[in-house]
C-alpha cells in the first residue's frame, strides 16, 4: 500500500504533494510507533491517570488524560489551578516511586556522593529509599488539595488555609463525636444522589480511621515519614517493632496508596460531573 501511495505521489506536482506527504508522515508515525519501556510498565501497573481500559499503540492514548467535560472552573480559575497542582504532584509521586527501581548508573553515582554512617543492619539510605519514601508522603499530601478543591467547588464556606483532607467533610471542620454527626449539611445532602462523593467519604475513613486497621497505617507512615524517619532496609526487618520496613515492603506499600489516590483523583472527576448534570436539571426546572 505504501509503495502504491509513493508512485501516485511522485505522478502528482509538487505544490499538490505538501499536504499529502505531511499527511503520510504523521500516518506512518502513528501506525510505526511504540511506547516505551517505561510507558509500557505505567500502563501494566494501571497508573495513568486515564479511563481508557485499553490502549492501543497511539502515542495520544499514553497520556494522563483525565480530564472534565464541562469549563465549571471559568467562574474561579482556582479551581483549574487546584486541579493542575493534583495532577502534577501525582505524576510527581509516581515518577519517584519509578525512580526507586532505577539502577542507573548516573543515579547511582549521585546518590554516593552522601556519606551516611553505617549502622550494620542493612539500613539503606540514599536516593532510591529518599525517593520512595517522599513519593509516599506526597502521595497522602496531595490529598489535602482535594479539600481545598470541594471548599470552592461545593461553596463550604471554611477557612482555605484550615481545610485539609481529614476536616472538609465536618461542619465548622469540627469533629463530634462520630463522623456520621460531623458532617457538613451540604456534603450530606449531595451523598443521596452523589455517588462518587459517597465513594471519597468512605475513602476518608480508610484512610484516617483507626477501625479501617488496613488502611490506616498510611496516614501513620506519612506522619512517621515527615516527623521521625521511616527506616527502609535492604533485607529482611528483624526488628518489626520499630518503623521498620525493607525496600520491597515500601515499594508495595507505596504503589496500593497510589492506586488508591488514581481512584480518588477519578472520583473527583465524577462527583464534579454528578453536580453539573444537577445543576442543569435545577435550571430546566
Amino acid at each position: 500500500m505504501l509503495c502504491q501511495t509513493k508512485e501516485y505521489l511522485e505522478s502528482l506536482n509538487p505544490g499538490e504533494t505538501k499536504f499529502l506527504e505531511k499527511y503520510m508522515i504523521g500516518w506512518q508515525k502513528v501506525h510505526t510507533w511504540e511506547p516505551s519501556s517505561f510507558l509500557k510498565q505505567v500502563k501494566d501497573d494501571r497508573l495513568l491517570l486515564t479511563v481508557n481500559p485499553r490502549l492501543t499503540n497511539c502515542p495520544s492514548e499514553y497520556k494522563d488524560d483525565l480530564v472534565f467535560a464541562k469549563r465549571f472552573w471559568e467562574h474561579d480559575i482556582n479551581l483549574a489551578y487546584t486541579w493542575n497542582s493534583i495532577k502534577e504532584e501525582f505524576s510527581t509521586a509516581r515518577h519517584l516511586y519509578y525512580q526507586s527501581f532505577s539502577q542507573d548508573k548516573e543515579l547511582i553515582e549521585v546518590s554516593e556522593i552522601t556519606e551516611y554512617i553505617d549502622t550494620l543492619d542493612s539500613a539503606n539510605f540514599g536516593l532510591r529509599s529518599g525517593f520512595l519514601k517522599t513519593s509516599l508522603r506526597l502521595a497522602v499530601d496531595l490529598l489535602d488539595k482535594f479539600a481545598g478543591f470541594f471548599n470552592l467547588y461545593l461553596e463550604l464556606g471554611n477557612d482555605p488555609t484550615k481545610v485539609m483532607w481529614s476536616n472538609v467533610w465536618y461542619e465548622k471542620l469540627k469533629y463530634k463525636k462520630s463522623f456520621d454527626n460531623s458532617l457538613n449539611p451540604i456534603i450530606f445532602e449531595k451523598l443521596e444522589y452523589n455517588p462518587y462523593l459517597k465513594a471519597l467519604v468512605n475513602l476518608r475513613k480508610n484512610l484516617y480511621d483507626k477501625k479501617y486497621e488496613d488502611f490506616y497505617p498510611f496516614k501513620i507512615l506519612r506522619d512517621y515519614i515527615t516527623h521521625q524517619g521511616i527506616i527502609l532496609h535492604n533485607n529482611k526487618v528483624i526488628d518489626e517493632s520499630k518503623e521498620n520496613y525493607n525496600l520491597e515492603q515500601m515499594q508495595q506499600e507505596t504503589y496500593f496508596l497510589l492506586r488508591m489516590v488514581k481512584a480518588a483523583i477519578i472520583y473527583l472527576v465524577g462527583v464534579v460531573m454528578i453536580e453539573e448534570e444537577e445543576k442543569e436539571k435545577r435550571l430546566i426546572i
